[in-house]
């Protein structure tokens, strides 16, 4: 099956639509420590929860709806 990337109505293939090639080339080890690999993979999970984190403040802080205490219940 080949989808068209230009096709929006194209359904994704979960790999493409999370662009994991791209990502798991992102590691790139520098050094010969044999723990780099756990670093690496721990500090970019740690950065894209953060982003994840800010995303979902950001919603609540700018979204048209009341949001309560009662909310976050």
């Amino acid at each position: 099956m080949t989808i068209d990337p230009e096709d929006n109505d194209a359904p994704s293939i979960y790999w493409d639509y999370i662009k994991l090639d791209h990502l798991l080339g992102l590691q790139e080890m520098k050094t010969s420590i044999a723990d780099e690999k756990i670093f690496l993979t721990y500090h970019q999970i740690v950065e894209l929860y953060y982003s994840l984190v800010l995303h979902e403040l950001n919603r609540l802080i700018y979204s048209e709806a009341d949001v309560d205490a009662a909310f976050f219940c």
